[in-house]
């Protein structure tokens, strides 16, 4: 009887049920505190990711590539605003940041390295007529990759740094390739190239398939060059064997007005960093692929495609049928005021579409190049293959392998007053990651490289991305 009394004082002291409360719900309050700090960090984390890579892809489109170029100074003064003073047009920059975020799930609340990613992508749509000059390779389009606090150079394939003034930053998205025997060009008394639209030359195919103001129409602003094409018996180009037509020599009395070309274009499929669907698109415009993916294409000696693709249909003569139709809608619109015209890339603009002297979207795109670029040419498609094998994707890659080393040490010290217990928790974390792109040799063969940090000897030279938390301590004495 008196052991019932005494349980029955104990269930309804409030002392007791208070303590009995505190103990379950101050666990939970706790644990949700742990929580919300770390979803905190987390999201505190991301948003300073974002908008860090936001305003270096803004510096990147916006900073002028020779600040010290007079294109750039207006009376010889510092003027990145002048329309002369060239810059990359776009930018595109991405990083990855290891946190150290804390978790109430895991031994003393410590957590773990948690990857923080970001990118940012700046595209400066009222300057895009305007391409880089002289073959200044530092103002093709490029991206940017930072790994914790360094960055990544296709150049030399490895991670630098950031803040080296001497290191070259960036991998290219686009690059320079000169092509030949390109005709449909004509010069006026100013000595200047135009495309003459009144007759059918490769020219015309150059710009469906790169755009007008990627291909550059001056010797003197990035290189190309252009001589005349010799008068045939009948007054017609002379051609060779091969169809193509014969420069003129020393005498100009045998010379048309016509000119053959050597231009320089800007071919997104020649950078550091590709993508495979814009090659395989590029690709299949440039030989004119049908649905059945074969090409339709005029035979050399005749001038017409086989008998039996006469009337099969390409995708570059889909494309550009699409493309006049859409210009069509916006040629009724009122007329707006073009461009200023600037020296070299983006000097030229095509008169409005469909005019009756144009050539035809069949015969444009139906024209063979004799310089085909190597995603074009018969084994284009297998090298494409190759190349994206491992991974369609190029630049920083999905995949890493994170190795983590835990030390937990328990020391205890007793004294004749005391007993003094030492709890020394280290964790050590390494992430390795990899980063693929495109090396080009002197022939301008692409090859695919890979760059791996795989041992923590590259710690010191930052090949391996490591992070390391001292040790925790707590003491507790009796």
């Amino acid at each position: 009887m008196a052991t019932r009394r005494a349980t029955k004082r104990s269930m309804t002291n409030p002392a007791g049920q208070g303590l009995a409360e505190l103990a379950v719900f101050g666990s939970l309050v706790i644990m949700l505190l742990g929580v919300m700090i770390s979803y905190g960090l987390n999201y505190n984390y991301n948003q300073q990711a974002q908008m860090a890579a936001f305003r270096k892809a803004l510096q990147m489109a916006g900073t002028p590539v020779e600040p010290n170029s007079d294109g750039c100074k207006k009376n010889g003064v510092y003027d990145p605003r002048g329309p002369d003073c060239q810059k990359r047009r776009s930018g595109s920059y991405s990083l990855v940041q290891d946190r150290h975020i804390p978790s109430p799930g895991t031994m003393f609340g410590v957590g773990a390295m948690t990857p923080i990613s970001a990118s940012g992508n700046v595209l400066r749509s009222h300057r895009l007529h305007e391409n880089p000059r002289d073959g200044n390779e530092n103002a093709l389009r490029h991206t940017r990759m930072r790994v914790q606090d360094q960055e990544f150079d296709c150049a030399s394939g490895k991670l630098v740094d950031a803040a080296d003034p001497n290191a070259t930053l960036g991998c290219t998205t686009e690059g320079f390739r000169d092509v030949h025997g390109v005709t449909g060009l004509k010069m006026t008394d100013d000595k200047k190239w135009l495309n003459d639209r009144k007759k059918l030359g490769t020219i015309d195919k150059y710009e469906e398939l790169y755009g007008g103001s990627n291909i550059c129409l001056r010797e003197d602003a990035c290189g190309s060059s252009c001589v005349r094409i010799q008068k045939g018996p009948k007054g017609d180009p002379l051609l060779d064997r091969n169809g193509a037509p014969v420069p003129c020599g020393q005498d100009e009395r045998n010379c048309l007005d016509d000119l053959v070309c050597t231009l320089r274009i800007i071919d997104p499929c020649m950078g550091q960093m590709l993508s495979y669907e814009g090659c395989v698109r590029l690709r299949r415009l440039a030989l004119n692929i049908a649905p059945d993916g074969l090409p339709v294409l005029n035979d050399p000696k005749t001038g017409q495609p086989p008998a039996n693709r006469v009337a099969v249909q390409g995708l570059c003569e889909r494309e550009c049928k699409r493309g006049r139709a859409l210009a069509d809608r916006f040629n009724k619109l009122p007329p707006a005021t073009p461009p200023k015209p600037r020296p070299g890339f983006g000097l030229h603009f095509p008169p409005p579409p469909n005019k009756p002297e144009e050539p035809t979207c069949e015969a444009i795109c139906r024209q063979p190049l004799s310089d085909l670029p190597w995603y074009a040419k018969a084994d284009g498609e297998q090298k494409l293959n190759e190349l994206f094998q491992m991974s369609r994707q190029l630049g920083l890659q999905p995949s890493e392998g994170k190795h983590a080393v835990a030390t937990n040490e328990l020391g205890q010290q007793e004294t004749p007053t005391n007993i003094t217990t030492t709890t020394k928790l280290d964790v050590v974390e390494t992430t390795k990651r990899d980063v693929s792109f495109i090396a080009y040799d002197s022939s301008k063969t692409p090859t695919r490289k890979e760059w791996k940090g795989e041992t923590t000897k590259a710690v010191d030279t930052a090949s391996v991305n490591s992070q390391s938390r001292k040790p925790t301590i707590w003491e507790t004495a009796k």
